[in-house]
């Protein structure tokens, strides 16, 4: 199994998020008890947020990039 370029960026970010919003959940846990489970929201919209932003600033890069 081969992925690359866009393909490889995207499953990055997913695996990244996921790893992120477990992270924190973890962490969170620890902290505040039950009431973690009201972040994981807050926590997937940080991960969609990160994502948006960088699908297009890879693609900016990758253009400069190869100029």
């Amino acid at each position: 199994l081969r992925i690359r370029g866009e393909g490889l960026l995207i499953a990055a970010l997913l695996l990244s998020g996921l790893i992120m919003i477990s992270g924190y959940f973890i962490y969170e846990q620890l902290i505040l008890g039950s009431y973690a489970l009201a972040e994981v929201p807050v926590n997937f919209g940080q991960a969609v947020l990160g994502t948006a932003i960088a699908i297009p600033l890879y693609k900016a890069v990758q253009k400069i990039r190869s100029a």
